[in-house]
């Protein structure tokens, strides 16, 4: 066997994930070389940016939890801690009946804690406002296994208290259905909570209370995208190796090491590590483990994707002020952005103002706005048929009505699309992860790792290739 420091680990996949498990490798006490394999031309998965008039834009993931230390420590340990910026997050609103009304504040995953500051806003009708209290007296719903979100909202709260106040937010999270979501992997801790208190109204208020004025997002100067190449600088300085256009077609044990098939069919490559991380999407790391393990290649299968697109849009300033009337002062674009119910006939799922939400944007672009909108998602790939000029189109005309944006045109548009990019927390996702884990835990030298797991967040995902490092058994 060889030593210590001829071993070699390979990480599949340079999303966020496998750029995480492969700096935490590159400095482990292991000595490994390590090699990250990555089949497209680009690395980063879903950070990733564009130009708009020059503007450096976040085309998809743009934020990180301020609490959780994984994401900001590995920011700061590539140098990139003195650009981190904290995102204005305030004013968000929800569409009803084509109107923007305000969301309710120190919501906790859409739930209100304030019943007289949500009959104040005016998104719910008389009759689902006031069947909003029976959840102090209904009895306690059973949590015992999973539940969808809709189902158990709407069991506590009522149906429109799903549409219009928790699919939202969901939504622009995860683009699904919010009647097939899982509670327990999308919104673990207020299931959590909600297991020990027979209110869901009180289980939110108490998680209000803990989070104090609820979360708080960072974000890089120049964009979250940067954080990309600073990784792969620190792995090469690090001894790391960086493949793209290296398409993993092939996993198996051959002893004690692995055999990875790496290339074309015609010509193939066969590369011998000691330990492997699979930081690719659920389906292909089921292509890749059909062979190895049977069970985790099984529940892989089970875990289903969306593809969405991002249209990001920029106006002239004074257009939008015009556009929105004297009734509008101060700032062209308000807020943060706004979400919009699934029982809206609108073919958008959120928008967000991105030069409301980070300063160091505004200051760049001047006399001018940047909005980025979210389309697709679940049971609306259509949308994403048609060619880039059109779904821009679509996108100013669908803000045009919202935002009552009168003549204003965008002055520019930049279109990305994310085909199967988003995996959906059904219900019964976490007995899927378990037992994924479960079955890889019996092949010393595999890990995995990705959103496909405990969270499509960024530090989510480089909290998964944390553990995937941890648990990495080389012998």
């Amino acid at each position: 066997m060889a030593g210590a420091a001829d071993r070699r680990i390979a990480v599949v996949g340079a999303g966020i994930a496998g750029l995480a498990a492969a700096w935490h490798l590159s400095r482990s006490a292991s000595g490994a070389h390590v090699v990250l394999l990555e089949g497209a031309t680009r690395l980063g998965g879903k950070l990733a940016g564009a130009e708009l008039l020059g503007l450096p834009i976040d085309t998809a993931a743009d934020r990180l939890l301020a609490h959780r230390p994984e994401a900001v420590d590995l920011v700061a340990a590539v140098g990139l801690g003195e650009r981190l910026v904290e995102a204005v997050t305030a004013g968000r609103q929800i569409v009803v009946d084509g109107v923007l009304r305000p969301a309710p504040s120190n919501a906790v995953a859409g739930i209100p804690t304030d019943l007289t500051e949500l009959a104040r806003l005016g998104i719910l009708d008389a009759g689902a406002l006031a069947r909003m209290p029976l959840d102090h007296v209904l009895p306690a719903t059973d949590l015992d296994g999973d539940v969808s979100v809709g189902r158990y909202v709407g069991e506590r709260l009522g149906v429109q208290a799903v549409d219009r106040l928790v699919a939202p937010p969901l939504r622009a999270i995860h683009v699904g259905d919010v009647t097939a979501l899982s509670l327990q992997a999308t919104m673990p801790r207020l299931y959590g909570r909600a297991r020990t208190e027979r209110s869901l109204l009180a289980a939110a208020r108490r998680l209000a209370a803990e989070g104090g004025d609820g979360p708080r997002y960072l974000g890089l100067a120049g964009g979250l995208a940067a954080l990309v190449p600073a990784i792969a600088d620190a792995l090469t300085q690090a001894g790391a190796e960086i493949r793209t256009r290296s398409h993993v077609r092939g996993l198996a044990r051959m002893g004690r090491r692995w055999v990875l098939t790496v290339g074309s069919a015609a010509a193939p490559e066969h590369l011998e590590v000691d330990g492997v991380v699979l930081a690719v999407p659920a389906p292909a790391a089921a292509r890749l483990l059909a062979d190895v393990s049977l069970g985790a290649s099984v529940h892989l299968a089970e875990i289903e994707y969306a593809a969405v697109a991002t249209v990001a849009l920029a106006y002239r300033s004074a257009d939008l002020r015009l556009g929105a009337g004297e009734d509008r002062p101060g700032r062209a674009l308000p807020g943060a952005g706004f979400w919009v119910p699934p029982s809206e006939p609108r073919r958008v799922i959120a928008a967000e103002y991105l030069t409301t939400t980070w300063d160091w944007l505004a200051r760049r672009a001047g006399e001018h706005e940047v909005v980025r909108v979210l389309l697709g998602g679940v049971g609306r790939t259509s949308l994403l048929q048609v060619p880039d000029p059109e779904l821009a189109e679509l996108a100013h005309q669908e803000l045009g009505f919202l935002l009552r944006l009168g003549r204003a045109r965008p002055v520019a548009s930049t279109v990305t699309r994310w085909g199967g990019a988003l995996p959906q927390y059904t219900v019964g996702h976490a007995m899927r992860v378990r037992a994924i884990r479960e079955s890889i835990a019996t092949l010393p030298g595999l890990a995995v790792c990705g959103a496909a797991y405990d969270g499509t967040g960024v530090a989510a995902c480089i909290a998964s290739a944390e553990r995937a490092v941890a648990d990495l058994d080389v012998r």
